[in-house]
């Protein structure tokens, strides 16, 4: 019989924190989909108690995929905004054409809402 074990991360290490605007977020992941010809589509990101948020993956090297294998996961980036209110699809305008954002409310992923938690104590840049 086979044998299943769950083993979550130990450990995730974040190398770099972006704090943005909503607006200014929102503008690039447009811009995003504007650049890889998918216009038609309706941009999503992540929302989590009080904060959008994109993670950037570092590029899976022998060193990143040792440190996978002992439960250490890292960030290259981390880039947020805070939005204390859901709502599931919110306006955003750019270069004068309005687009729809939709929010991916994610409830039940531990470690996504203690980086929330981290993000939300962080001081607001001036």
């Amino acid at each position: 019989m086979v044998k299943i074990s769950y083993r979550p991360w130990e450990q995730i290490i974040i190398h770099e924190i972006i704090e943005e605007t909503p607006q200014a977020l929102y503008s690039m992941l447009v811009q995003q989909m504007l650049a890889s010809g998918a216009a038609g589509m309706t941009p999503t990101i992540n929302w989590v108690d009080g904060v959008v948020l994109i993670i950037s993956a570092l590029p899976d090297t022998p060193e990143v995929i040792k440190d996978k294998l002992n439960g250490i996961l890292h960030y290259s980036a981390v880039t947020f905004a805070r939005v204390p209110s859901y709502q599931h699809v919110t306006p955003v305008t750019v270069n004068n054409n309005t687009y729809q954002i939709r929010l991916h409310k994610i409830e039940n992923n531990d470690n996504f809402i203690e980086l929330a938690k981290l993000l939300k104590g962080r001081k607001k840049e001036a």
